[in-house]
């Protein structure tokens, strides 16, 4: 069943892709499809299996692609479609999933326009005014955008939180790549090289060579 959702999800993401008139080798993992890519990010289409036959989320998504794998993380994203699931066959899904797209401009801009370090920043409002609310991860993935950002005063406070929310855990890989991080801020790194960025979140990016 989970390499026949797979299959569903790679067929749908094709249909879309000859919609969008998208290379075909965009789609990664079968369930994701860049529309963009930059240096740093990716905007793009996730697909979401659900418990039930023919129904499927779909996610509008900025990937950092920094962030460790083997999951995309969906906390930089929103769900497509006003009553956040799709439904039908794969042609009916696909081609709903293009019309959602096409007829709202601000959704097809986010997913066809390139991120940056700063646009990323502004578009997580809500987590740097909240961070608590969201996983340490991603709260790193934020900070390590501030501080490709030249923002070394936001990349600390969310590190800061960080390390604050994870002191208690003997072990913990976010709390030792936040402070890892904060070490090379304040030894005079405002703006560290993306490939000591990288190497203190995860040694392996999420999808391609970042200096690609």
């Amino acid at each position: 069943m989970k390499n026949s959702s797979r299959s569903r999800s790679a067929r749908i993401l094709k249909r879309v892709s000859e919609l969008f008139d998208v290379s075909i080798h965009c789609i990664v993992r079968n369930h994701f499809m860049y529309t963009n890519r930059s240096q740093f990010f990716m905007t793009g289409i996730m697909i979401e299996n659900t418990p039930y036959k023919d129904t499927i989320y779909c996610w509008s998504l900025i990937v950092p692609m920094y962030h460790p794998g083997p999951n995309i993380p969906l906390a930089f994203g929103q769900r497509i479609g006003q009553s956040n699931y799709i439904e039908g066959s794969v042609d009916v899904m696909a081609d709903e999933i293009f019309t959602l797209v096409s007829s709202d401009p601000l959704l097809r801009q986010s997913l066809f326009k390139p991120v940056n370090p700063v646009d990323f920043v502004a578009s997580q409002s809500i987590l740097i005014d909240y961070p608590k609310n969201f996983p340490a991860n991603s709260v790193f993935d934020v900070a390590v955008g501030a501080a490709l950002a030249r923002n070394p005063k936001l990349a600390f406070e969310l590190l800061q939180h960080v390390r604050i929310r994870e002191a208690d855990r003997s072990s913990s890989i976010a709390r030792d790549r936040a402070d890892a991080l904060s070490e090379a801020i304040a030894q005079g790194k405002k703006s560290p090289s993306p490939e000591h960025l990288i190497g203190i979140w995860c040694g392996q990016p999420l999808f391609v060579s970042t200096t690609s």
